[in-house]
């Protein structure tokens, strides 16, 4: 898995000829996230607004890992504080106790990776917005979605498939929205989003 933060741009497109299937790129994009459980599922906030929201198994990851990271911080600040020394390894024990809260502080932080804000697809402002990644597409600029599936190896973690969502902007170049494991939730949230946007969705998993 992987975690990374870019400020909000916005993304202009230069007119050219319409991208096909075949002309396009169908490799995993660098700056996407991939999981290996569905990280998000569609709602339907209106008919122009959809959102991808972070299911609440997501959620439930990052508030696990990150009440891991406090309880550790707070183990060491009572060995620091509280907890009673012999004279002779006060220093040993004050820097071990030390040792816990920074490592607390660093798995606390750590529960930002699995943090993934809203997706929104908004027909009325003409816009796609991905905070978490810092991307802003004018929905008039799509001409196709595209979803295809590849081996994800990361930190060790792997190899599991994961099925990988974009948008295809009419110069053929893509914008990442999404990539988890769940084939069947990801592929029906992009028939949705294929339809709302009236373009067609590009498939290669093996099973479409």
């Amino acid at each position: 898995m992987r975690c990374r933060i870019n400020r909000m741009s916005e993304i202009q497109d230069q007119p050219t000829a319409q991208p096909t299937a075949e002309s396009i790129e169908w490799s995993a994009l660098p700056d996407g996230h991939s999981y290996n459980l569905q990280s998000h599922r569609l709602v339907c906030v209106n008919a122009e607004r959809y959102e991808l929201r972070p299911t609440i198994m997501m959620r439930l990851v990052e508030f696990a890992v990150f009440l891991l990271g406090v309880s550790f911080m707070l183990l060491g600040l009572f060995l620091m504080f509280w907890a009673k020394y012999d004279p002779g390894e006060y220093l040993f024990n004050f820097l071990g106790s030390a040792l816990f809260v920074a490592l607390g502080a660093v798995i606390a932080c750590f529960a930002r990776k699995f943090r993934r804000g809203t997706i929104v697809f908004d027909q009325r402002a003409d816009a796609y917005v991905s905070e978490r990644e810092g991307n802003k597409v004018q929905l008039s600029r799509i001409c196709a979605l595209q979803l295809f599936r590849w081996i994800c190896d990361a930190n060790g973690e792997g190899p599991y498939d994961v099925f990988e969502l974009n948008l295809i902007r009419q110069d053929g170049s893509r914008v990442h929205v999404l990539t988890h494991g769940d084939l069947q939730s990801i592929r029906a949230d992009a028939h949705e989003l294929a339809r709302l946007l009236g373009v067609p969705l590009w498939e290669k998993t093996d099973e479409g």
